[in-house]
């Protein structure tokens, strides 16, 4: 009782979208609210399951490949940023980016909803952006690298914080 519960938070939380669902607490009091509806007589079972899969898909999620694109770019961001100081920490991330595809891929086609693709401005508007970021983090690198040249490498500026 008290773990179906848990579960039913868990799954609004995570896995289901509240408004799909009606609101969200009533899906945590009452459960799932739709019936499985029955085809007509002369269907087959195979448009049943067609049905079927369509309403669970119905409440999850909806896929948004923007987060993922934001979640490769703050990846690369900090591997630029923190790799001169800790390099070991390159591996770990790439790690990481490795079990985080595979596992993307999985939410992608079980856990959330599918979208349809279109072409429209947003898509063209979001492949732009990701140039311009790898462009910004490319200037940005240079930069870093630089100052942390300049900073690591100027014995004047250790010889003037030794006078404090």
């Amino acid at each position: 009782m008290v773990s179906d519960g848990i579960a039913r938070i868990l799954g609004i939380i995570f896995a289901y979208d509240g408004d799909s669902l009606g609101g969200g607490i009533k899906f945590i009091f009452k459960g799932y609210p739709f019936s499985q509806p029955a085809l007509f007589d002369g269907e087959s079972g195979e448009n049943q399951e067609v049905v079927n899969d369509a309403l669970r898909q119905l409440v999850r999620k909806e896929f948004e490949p923007r987060d993922e694109l934001m979640e490769v770019r703050l990846s690369l961001l900090f591997v630029v940023v923190f790799a001169p100081i800790r390099p070991a920490g390159v591996f770990f991330t790439m790690l990481a980016r490795l079990l985080e595809s595979q596992t993307d891929v999985s939410k992608m086609l079980f856990v959330r909803r599918r979208t349809f693709p279109h072409r429209s401005a947003a898509t063209a508007s979001m492949h732009g952006l990701h140039t311009r970021f790898f462009i910004g983090v490319l200037i940005l690198k240079v930069a870093w690298s630089a100052w942390l040249s300049g900073v690591t490498y100027n014995d004047e500026l250790f010889k003037w914080y030794e006078t404090f």
